[in-house]
């Protein structure tokens, strides 16, 4: 009997081991998620228009995210950026002055999928709060920064 006992607990202790909490080891590739094309507003503030509070609306424009940074009633900042491992690698270009400068925005670790092709995520900024709806401002921004985007392939001196 005490035998019995020791192979159960053996057995389960491996299985455990082996296996995890319950879950079945993955034999699929892991696969980062890709973030959906969005279009996306995020804010230090819950609620949209704060005055004082920072926003970031974006949405993927190819293989890059355009957007733009912005402070209700105030100067806005329109970006590209690329996703990379937890953050979001902006570059901006002052429209007065030409000059480009580079931030980064960091995000929360997004788990793993085991799957060949991945599945479409929601990319979350840390320290910001993703809002449900754009506003009428946020939907210009959009436009005036596809806009600046467009004529910078024509002419580089401005994004």
């Amino acid at each position: 009997m005490l035998n019995r006992t020791r192979r159960f607990l053996s057995t389960s202790l491996l299985t455990t081991l082996l296996l995890g909490s319950g879950t079945a080891l993955a034999t699929e590739p892991q696969v980062q998620p890709q973030p959906q094309a969005g279009p996306y507003v995020y804010g230090e503030a819950a609620v949209a228009a704060q005055n004082g509070a920072t926003y970031v609306v974006m949405q993927r424009h190819q293989e890059q995210w355009l957007g733009a940074i912005y402070q209700p009633n105030a100067e806005f900042d329109c970006f590209v950026g690329q996703m990379q491992a937890q953050q979001l690698a902006l570059r901006i270009q002052d429209p007065a002055t030409t000059e480009t400068f580079t931030h980064t925005l960091a995000m929360a670790p997004q788990p793993p999928i085991a799957s060949q092709t991945g599945r479409a995520t929601t990319p979350q900024l840390v320290g910001f709060a993703q809002l449900n709806q754009l506003t009428e401002q946020d939907h210009q921004l959009l436009t005036i920064c596809q806009q600046r985007l467009d004529d910078s392939t024509k002419s580089p001196k401005q994004l």
